[in-house]
């Protein structure tokens, strides 16, 4: 009996050595892996407080940052902004000056759409891809309606609410493989926790394969303070986001664990990038039959602008003069004497599936 005892004394302490020395590796390799991995590891407790932290600056009032809320698109920048390298004008577009309803005379106008690629981030005005096609080519004037951080589909919003509105002849919507992965998401921390706190509208497929737009589900900045209040709250926003990921934030153990963390997270990056069956990228290139590649793929028999958005139009647009109702009567072929090309631009680094 008491050989017993001590056998079982002695396999409990061998298994609590164990599962003391795993915590421990797991914590450590958990902290060496923090300059190596595009996503650190962190626990949800931080995640949340950070949000907040992020949130309260987001809607602090005595602050003029660049990015504002915007009820239809999610967010966009601030008119009037000025600093050092950027300036938006009354319109909302990035430059230091007005542009009338209709373009001077013998000059192409030519609007660009998107992200930060077609913004020109880290760049002075003058430096960005449109203000360089309007000095080498001074007889073409680009406006620059792009927003860090934005998807093809919110370019694509954007472009139905202001598209006609000074009256473009070729509109040009950029991306970038990034923007493959924005196209599912609604808030940015899913994609990276280390995001701001940024909420969007984004596009399904019914089951003919038409598009449905999913509205911006937090239209008002006083919807934001819900989460300060209940941080936890935000996983409601998976319900359509592709980089919702319930293990980590409906799991007990993920926070009190290192080694539930760890291996949770290995698991979920090694599946996201080579099992999931809706992944982004496989063998090394876009998946055709992802989700997001068939919810932005061509598709010249789907429904106009108005029908896919309810024609609504931005709060923000007011400083563009708004287009007469022959212009809107065509905002989705534009004009007939406009076109429209989607620009994909290089990427500065190899694709990865946690997206930026």
């Amino acid at each position: 009996m008491t050989f017993n005892r001590q056998r079982a004394l002695f396999v409990t302490l061998g298994v609590a050595f164990v599962l003391t020395a795993t915590e421990g590796l797991c914590r450590l390799a958990i902290r060496l892996s923090r300059p190596i991995l595009a996503e650190e590891i962190r626990t949800t407790s931080d995640i949340f407080h950070e949000q907040s932290d992020k949130i309260q600056l987001l809607l602090d009032s005595t602050h003029t940052y660049r990015v504002v809320l915007d009820s239809i698109l999610g967010w966009r920048y601030r008119p009037g902004y000025r600093d050092s390298a950027d300036a938006i004008n009354s319109q909302g577009l990035r430059s230091p000056r007005e542009y009338e309803p209709e373009p001077p005379a013998r000059v192409l106008r030519v609007a660009a759409f998107g992200d930060s690629f077609v913004y020109g981030n880290e760049v002075a005005d003058s430096a960005s891809w449109p203000a360089l096609v309007e000095q080498l080519f001074p007889r073409i004037e680009v406006l620059n309606y792009g927003v860090g951080g934005y998807g093809v589909d919110q370019a694509y919003l954007r472009f139905c609410a202001e598209g006609v509105a000074l009256s473009p002849r070729i509109v040009i919507i950029g991306f970038v493989s990034d923007d493959l992965g924005r196209v599912v998401n609604v808030y940015r921390r899913f994609i990276s926790n280390r995001e701001v706190p940024l909420v969007k509208p984004r596009f399904s497929l019914d089951a003919g394969g038409r598009l449905v737009l999913l509205p911006n589900p937090l239209p008002h900045a006083s919807d934001y303070e819900r989460y300060l209040r209940v941080p936890q709250d935000v996983v409601e926003l998976g319900a359509h986001d592709y980089w919702y990921r319930p293990a980590v934030y409906r799991n007990p153990a993920y926070d009190y664990s290192a080694t539930v963390r760890l291996f949770t997270e290995l698991w979920l990056r090694i599946s996201a990038r080579y099992f999931a069956p809706d992944r982004l990228f496989r063998d090394g290139a876009i998946n055709p039959s992802s989700t997001a590649f068939r919810i932005q793929q061509p598709a010249p028999a789907r429904s106009s602008c108005s029908s896919r958005t309810g024609n609504q139009s931005s709060p923000h647009s007011r400083g563009a003069r708004r287009p007469s109702p022959r212009s809107r009567a065509s905002s989705t072929a534009v004009k007939s004497s406009t076109s429209i090309s989607l620009l994909p631009f290089a990427r500065r680094r190899a694709p990865r599936p946690s997206g930026s």
